[in-house]
């Protein structure tokens, strides 16, 4: 799971990252995660009208993996180069490799005969 940078106004005032965990469950019966992703840059600032805090857990735990996933811009937001990058480091850690992950055609095959056939992405 990748958790969120910043918390939302009205609606996620004052989480921490055990709260967004205990939110999902609460809409998912028996989700686990073998992991969550957390920002660990908490240096940018942070609009004051916005009313908005930095996601930090609480404890500590094994599960959880620290990158800084931020947009410098735009602090409050993922960076999606950072984030993109910062899975692959993550998934290279858990996997003990530091290839990508395996094809998945198969899987997306599955997904589009159940649902349709989607438009192929273009490879690069």
């Amino acid at each position: 799971m990748v958790c969120n940078v910043a918390t939302e106004r009205g609606e996620t005032d004052r989480y921490a990252v055990e709260d967004y965990l205990q939110a999902l469950g609460a809409h998912c019966d028996g989700l686990a995660f073998d992991g969550i992703l957390i920002n660990d840059k908490l240096t940018g600032t942070l609009p004051p009208q916005a009313q908005i805090e930095w996601v930090t857990p609480r404890d500590a735990n094994e599960r959880y993996f620290f990158a800084d996933v931020v947009d410098d811009e735009r602090p409050w937001r993922h960076d999606s180069a950072k984030l993109a990058r910062a899975v692959l480091r993550w998934y290279a850690k858990g996997t003990k490799s530091a290839t990508l992950p395996r094809d998945n055609s198969a899987q997306r095959a599955r997904v589009e005969q159940r649902h349709g056939t989607r438009e192929q992405p273009t490879k690069v």
